[in-house]
């Protein structure tokens, strides 16, 4: 996201993660602030190979049918990656628009 300029351009992202093996599912949440962005990124990134590693799979980027911030933080406020026990950096981001984590969006309204 650095690389290409849109740091400011998501509000959320959150890379789940299988505790046991300690690798990361393959796939991860990324909520663009605007349509542009979106297309923006997936026009750099959809089928590129993994810039580190040895492994021969690429990126494909496509849509969730969970769609926009506020569906996103009530998706996975209840969620077990929100106990206690797991460490902040497996949790989901809520992001500002300098790209600053915002913890506060996950109090109950």
């Amino acid at each position: 996201l650095c690389q290409l300029g849109l740091v400011g351009c998501v509000d959320f992202l959150y890379l789940p993660v299988d505790f046991r093996r300690g690798t990361n599912l393959g796939y991860f949440f990324v909520n663009f602030t605007s349509t542009a962005a979106c297309e923006e990124f997936a026009f750099a990134v959809h089928g590129r190979k993994f810039a580190t590693g040895s492994s021969k799979k690429t990126l494909h980027v496509a849509a969730s049918r969970l769609q926009g911030l506020a569906a996103l933080v009530e998706n996975f406020r209840a969620a077990p990656v929100m106990e206690g026990s797991v460490p902040a950096e497996f949790k989901p981001l809520v992001l500002d628009c300098n790209g600053l984590p915002l913890p506060q969006a996950w109090a109950q309204a």
